[in-house]
């Protein structure tokens, strides 16, 4: 996708769903892709972005984890290539932070299928689940399973870096960000950008 085409289909998505990322979180996130493509993506949470990331990733591995019925139900027009989502659940809540800060990570883990195990992602977005209220789940276990599931040189960008679950929950396991574009915390490796 050229960079006028990726322009655009950024501006288009970020005036049709206000209040998520912005551009330059969409555009951040594109270009690492498209420096490593085709890569291993790994995407918490489908949405009005799924098409975007699917296309930005043509010819590499994309896989999307969704808890919500009503995600798993969008219609989409994906054609190539056909993307892999797996349902997943998540058992904490924004109000448990104190007790999950303390307890063993491994009550973190998620059951996940062993297709997404096995496989070490080059570039994992966490954006779910929800984390705005105290009885949403928060991205506690999504922050956790990143950073088991990402490549040695993997890119992991977490949105809504600015909340207290995501920024606390990242540095203990993600480390210390590279970066921050707006609300994305930006963890781990980046690709090497060719010299001029």
């Amino acid at each position: 996708m050229d960079i006028e085409d990726l322009t655009s289909r950024i501006i288009d998505l970020v005036a049709s769903n206000p209040g998520q990322m912005s551009c330059d979180e969409y555009a951040a996130i594109a270009g690492e892709i498209q420096m490593r493509g085709p890569c291993s993506l790994l995407v918490f949470g489908l949405g009005k972005d799924t098409q975007l990331w699917v296309d930005v990733n043509r010819n590499g591995k994309t896989a999307f984890l969704e808890h919500d019925p009503r995600w798993l139900r969008w219609p989409m027009s994906i054609e190539r290539p056909p993307i892999e989502v797996a349902r997943v659940e998540y058992k904490t809540k924004v109000r448990d932070m104190e007790l999950l800060r303390q307890a063993d990570p491994a009550d973190l883990a998620m059951l996940l299928p062993e297709r997404i195990r096995e496989r070490q992602w080059g570039v994992i977005i966490v954006d779910a689940p929800p984390g705005q209220s105290l009885a949403c789940p928060g991205r506690f276990q999504s922050i956790y399973e990143a950073s088991r599931l990402a490549a040695p040189d993997a890119c992991v960008f977490v949105h809504d870096i600015d909340r207290p679950v995501e920024k606390w929950f990242s540095t203990r396991f993600l480390g210390k960000p590279i970066e921050t574009v707006h609300r994305l915390g930006v963890f781990g490796t980046k690709a090497k950008r060719p010299r001029r």
